[in-house]
């Protein structure tokens, strides 16, 4: 439990610098790789991958543990590679995707009612009138499977 707030701490702080390093908001999360040195993207997002997997390998039955297992993989797929504007766009595509839907499968097996979270993005998205979606988009998904980590 401990890691996965660890783990929301640092994504919420990286986010808050490189938004601020930027002075906009950003497109998505993947542009903080343009935003703070490569190397310590990649870091971030591989030690937030190491730090939330404990919790769901916990919190998973034993025979769908490899689906948590998939989504930390994803997170290491995109930060492999970090450079979503490059050629490697399609194995962080990739990753991205499969750490998307992996965690919203988790979701539903642990806490299924912190998939109401997409119903407050969809909301705050109309009176935002969409504007950085792709970003909002990601961090709520991390935020309902860290919810989904703590609520049990």
């Amino acid at each position: 439990m401990i890691t996965t707030i660890i783990a929301l701490i640092l994504a919420m702080l990286v986010c808050i610098v490189a938004t601020s390093w930027k002075n906009d908001m950003l497109d998505s999360v993947s542009e903080i790789a343009y935003v703070i040195p490569h190397w310590s993207f990649t870091i971030w997002i591989a030690l937030t991958g190491i730090l939330i997997m404990p919790d769901i390998m916990e919190h998973l039955p034993e025979n769908r543990q490899w689906i948590g297992f998939l989504c930390v993989v994803g997170l290491f797929l995109v930060a492999a590679s970090s450079y979503y504007k490059t050629q490697e766009r399609v194995l962080h595509y990739i990753g991205g995707w499969l750490c998307g839907i992996c965690a919203m499968y988790v979701v539903v097996t642990v806490c299924w009612y912190w998939l109401f979270g997409w119903a407050v993005y969809v909301g705050a998205m109309f009176l935002c009138r969409w504007y950085c979606y792709t970003f909002w988009c990601e961090y709520t998904a991390f935020c309902m499977l860290c919810a989904a980590m703590l609520c049990r």
